[in-house]
């Protein structure tokens, strides 16, 4: 049934429970309030915007997130929680493959990162680090300062292996 109580607010309810409700924009800008599971067939699309700028949807076989205007964001307001990216492990169960840990203000990746030939790792404020592959040869470009080999521990050994043996330094 629908009703109407004393606030002006429009309530749908069945089965005794509250599912929906309108109400005027309050102090909170409560307009719209849902209580229950909405469902929305295939390839029906939720618009927001004034021009229909974000849109969700499923078409049966994918799900989107579409923005036409502006930046898009995902941000999470929880202070110390994470961001985590997760998909399908390959064994029918879902796994983390990228954390933005909100506790520690790393990204850590959980899954190896691959990289196209000719994609390239920029490091560095100013990108002035960077390491690629061509698919022939692999790259350590500078364009200041010094590349250094750490050994932070007083047992390990540095090596430079050669394919074919022996080792070449020009």
């Amino acid at each position: 049934y629908i009703g109407e109580d004393i606030d002006d607010r429009l309530r749908f309810f069945t089965g005794g429970d509250e599912f929906m409700r309108f109400t005027q924009q309050d102090a909170a800008g409560e307009l719209f309030s849902i209580y229950q599971n909405v469902y929305m067939g295939d390839d029906v699309k939720i618009q927001l915007g004034s021009s229909q700028d974000l849109k969700l949807h499923h078409d049966a076989t994918n799900s989107y997130i579409q923005n036409s205007t502006g930046h898009l964001y995902i941000q999470s307001n929880e202070a110390d929680k994470d961001l985590v990216l997760q998909c399908d492990d390959g064994s029918g169960g879902t796994t983390a493959y990228i954390t933005l840990d909100g506790s520690s203000g790393y990204t850590t990746a959980q899954k190896t990162i691959a990289m196209a030939d000719d994609a390239r790792l920029d490091l560095g404020t100013g990108n002035d680090f960077k390491m690629w592959h061509d698919g022939s040869h692999n790259y350590m470009q500078l364009n200041n300062g010094n590349l250094y080999f750490r050994d932070q521990s007083n047992n390990n050994i540095f090596q430079i292996y050669r394919e074919g043996g022996g080792i070449q330094l020009s």
